[in-house]
């Protein structure tokens, strides 16, 4: 397939439609350790890019942070407002967020990896843009310890379709002192994420950074 990632939005949507809430309505512990790092600073506003139906959203506006999501999937965003009625969410690209913030933070989980290579740039730049000076972001991705590293057809360095429909760049801690150079990096390294997926538990090996506007 080609890197079209105009489509993302009807790639979740699809579903969504078919399994809601398919890793279930609990926050993730990457979300977790993120917001722990955010209370630290007091944060009250929070940006999450490609929010999905709101499971992470949640944790942030629950514990009384004033959160706003985008998606570009519609659905997601409808099941998003049921799940969290306290979060605001848009649908809209996340390279083409239609408001300026700013915010204390910014919270991405298992999305960036998603673009090809110049569009994760702009997807970087939109939301530590919207940040107040020293404000933080918190980026998690798939790294090249993942399982599914190096399956299915290679689209660009480090990126295959390793589900259909679904290309993924894998990280480095290269990329992502590349991709980060403009920005302070705070903190960096791997991380387990685990999930409940229809097929049972699941453990993602990501990579997370912690970068701050300067």
């Amino acid at each position: 397939m080609s890197f079209d990632t105009s489509k993302l939005g009807e790639h979740w949507s699809s579903k969504y439609e078919i399994k809601k809430y398919i890793w279930g309505i609990e926050p993730s512990d990457v979300a977790r350790k993120a917001f722990g790092i955010f209370k630290k600073h007091d944060f009250k506003t929070l940006l999450l890019a490609c929010c999905g139906y709101g499971r992470n959203s949640k944790l942030f506006a629950d514990n009384g942070m004033d959160v706003t999501g985008v998606d570009a999937s519609q659905v997601g965003i409808e099941l998003a407002k049921e799940l969290d009625s306290k979060s605001n969410y848009v649908c809209a690209s996340v390279l083409d967020m239609p408001f300026d913030g700013p915010f204390d933070a910014v919270f991405s989980l298992n999305a960036l990896h998603l673009f090809p290579k110049h569009e994760r740039a702009r997807f970087i730049a939109e939301c530590m843009g919207r940040l107040s000076k020293g404000g933080l972001g918190y980026f998690a991705v798939f790294s090249e310890h993942e399982p599914s590293y190096g399956n299915g057809p290679k689209l660009e360095e480090n990126t295959w379709e390793s589900l259909p429909g679904r290309p993924a760049h894998y990280y480095t801690d290269e990329d992502i002192k590349s991709e980060f150079a403009d920005y302070e990096i705070v903190d960096t390294g791997i991380i387990e994420d685990h999930d409940m997926h229809a097929d049972g538990p699941h453990t993602h090996m990501l990579r997370y950074v912690l970068a701050r506007r300067r």
